[in-house]
């Protein structure tokens, strides 16, 4: 990176001294501006043209001293890190268009299961929660084509925050239609058995 910043720099004092007409080490470079001793300054986008058409010489350029940094070393300033840390920084996902929802899904942890129970009174009386919709196993695969996804129940709400609390206030009870628990937790769980199990056998053990 120093390499590349040396040429940068070499190549847009050449520049400016070729258009000034004056020796290019009289020239100094500083918060994206080539200046003169007699105050005059160009800044690198006038520049750049016709940089790129210069050669940089054989030898390399030489590298700025350590005790000529100005960036290199020195703490950086975010200019957005105060609202970040305070909550006020919007992001693309905080962006709202006219009236819409914020919708957020509570999925079937079963590939193929079905909905057994639902309380939806408490989620319903999360402020800003206006809908609570019911997707089933047929529409849940209409929304992509033919890809199946499990059902799963819907919290409609003004903002992201209502509609992740109203989910956490969802009461659900879920079953497998076709038998045998294939759920996250307990493909997870026997993952784990067999990780304690017998070891697995080493296909290749090369590299650094």
């Amino acid at each position: 990176m120093r390499s590349i910043g040396a040429a940068a720099r070499w190549l847009l004092r050449n520049a400016a001294a070729q258009r000034w007409n004056l020796p290019a080490d009289r020239l100094t470079t500083r918060a994206g501006w080539v200046l003169s001793p007699d105050g005059r300054r160009l800044d690198y986008g006038e520049l750049a043209a016709a940089a790129a058409q210069l050669q940089l010489p054989d030898a390399g350029v030489a590298l700025k001293s350590a005790s000529d940094y100005r960036l290199i070393g020195q703490p950086a300033r975010d200019v957005d890190a105060r609202a970040i840390v305070s909550g006020r920084q919007a992001y693309a996902f905080d962006q709202t268009w006219g009236d819409g929802y914020v919708a957020v899904i509570a999925r079937c942890p079963y590939a193929e299961g079905e909905l057994e129970h639902l309380d939806d009174s408490k989620a319903r009386a999360v402020a800003g929660v206006e809908k609570i919709i019911p997707i089933s196993v047929r529409e849940a695969a209409g929304l992509i084509g033919e890809v199946p996804l499990a059902p799963g129940i819907a919290v409609l709400a003004r903002d992201t925050w209502a509609a992740l609390k109203g989910r956490t206030q969802l009461a659900l009870r879920w079953r497998a239609r076709h038998g045998g628990d294939a759920s996250t937790d307990a493909l997870a769980q026997q993952a784990a058995t067999l990780l304690k199990g017998t070891p697995t056998a080493q296909v290749r053990n090369d590299g650094d």
